[in-house]
C-alpha cells in the first residue's frame, strides 16, 4: 500500500481521491496546498494543510505527492506544482488506477490515469500528464510532459503529443500525427494531420482557428 499526499483542494482533486478511496489499495494522508490559496479546512474528513508547514505533519519519506492540477494555464500551473514540489524534496508519486489496463513499463512520475484508459505496447508517457477515463493510446505512441488528455480520446499507433497541449473530449488522433507544443484539440475533433506550436484546432477534419493562441484561449 502506498500512502499519498494529495496536492489540490479542488473538485478535480477530490474526485482523484474518491478513485483511490474506491479502490482501497492505497491511503490518502490528507491534502495540501500553497497556504495563500486555502479556502476550506477539510475535504471529506481529511485536513487540507498548508504546503509550508507538510514536512512538520509528515516524514517525507512516508509518502508520495500526487499533483491533482488540471488543465489551468495549459498546464503550466500542474508543471509549476511540480517544480515546487521537487525543489522542497518530496517524491513525486504516479496513481494508475487499478481499472485501466496498460502494456507499457515506460511511465514518468506524476501521471494520474484513470479508470478504463488502455494504453498500448512500447508506448511512453512522459512526466505529469492526467489521461482521463477510457482514453485509447494506441502502440508505440509518444505522449510528453504536462498534457491533459479528456476522457475517450483515442490515439492511432505512432502518435506523439509533445508538451503542455489539452485534448478535448472524444478527439480522435490519427496514426502518426504529431500533437506539438501548447496545442488545444477543441472536443469531438478529428485530428488528420500535425498541429502546430500554440494552435487552436476543431472541427472534423481539425482545421486550426486563424489569429488565436492556446495560450490565450480560455478552455
Amino acid at each position: 500500500m502506498k500512502q499519498y499526499v494529495i496536492f489540490g483542494d479542488s473538485a478535480f482533486a477530490e474526485r482523484i481521491y474518491r478513485y483511490i478511496q474506491c479502490e482501497g489499495i492505497h491511503r490518502v494522508l490528507c491534502f495540501t496546498n500553497e497556504k495563500e490559496f486555502i479556502v476550506k479546512d477539510k475535504i471529506e474528513n481529511l485536513e487540507i494543510i498548508p504546503f509550508e508547514y507538510l514536512s512538520e505533519q509528515y516524514d517525507k519519506e512516508s509518502f508520495e505527492i500526487l499533483i491533482c492540477i488540471g488543465y489551468a494555464q495549459m498546464n503550466r500551473l500542474r508543471e509549476k506544482i511540480y517544480n515546487l514540489c521537487k525543489k522542497s524534496g518530496y517524491r513525486i508519486g504516479t496513481w494508475i488506477s487499478s481499472a485501466a489496463i496498460s502494456y507499457s513499463e515506460d511511465i514518468a512520475e506524476g501521471s494520474l490515469i484513470m479508470p478504463g484508459v488502455l494504453i498500448g505496447p512500447t508506448t511512453r508517457i512522459g512526466v505529469c500528464n492526467i489521461i482521463a477515463s477510457r482514453v485509447c493510446i494506441s502502440h508505440d505512441s509518444v505522449i510528453g510532459d504536462f498534457n491533459f488528455i479528456s476522457s475517450s480520446v483515442v490515439f492511432g499507433g505512432f502518435s506523439n503529443v509533445q508538451t503542455h497541449s489539452f485534448i478535448g473530449l472524444n478527439a480522435t488522433i490519427k496514426d502518426g500525427v504529431t500533437i506539438k507544443d501548447f496545442s488545444l484539440i477543441g472536443l469531438a475533433s478529428n485530428v488528420l494531420k500535425s498541429t502546430e506550436t500554440k494552435g487552436v484546432y476543431v472541427g472534423n477534419p481539425a482545421r486550426k482557428l486563424e489569429n488565436r493562441n492556446s495560450l490565450e484561449t480560455k478552455i
